[in-house]
């Protein structure tokens, strides 16, 4: 992840995404189990997202997020399916 405070922004990276690349469920979510390594980490990373200080967030897939790093996380809490 790339924080960029004074433009308000992080760059996530693939750990969370706009979109499911296979289902094309909107986001933020967490990538599919299918493309990670470890989902552990993937929730992990929700944690460290949701501290972050910045209203936009740009994915490795799908549109930009505006509503803020903490409601991504917990949207893509809510939208976890808990496969590993």
């Amino acid at each position: 992840m790339l924080h960029v405070p004074q433009e308000g922004a992080v760059f996530t990276g693939d750990a969370l995404c706009g979109w499911n690349t296979i289902t094309g469920q909107p986001g933020p979510i967490l990538p599919p189990p299918e493309f990670s390594n470890s989902m552990s980490q993937a929730r992990g990373s929700l944690a460290r997202i949701e501290t972050i200080d910045a209203p936009t967030l740009y994915h490795g897939h799908g549109d930009p997020w505006t509503g803020g790093a903490a409601a991504a996380a917990a949207e893509a809490r809510a939208r976890d399916t808990g496969a590993t």
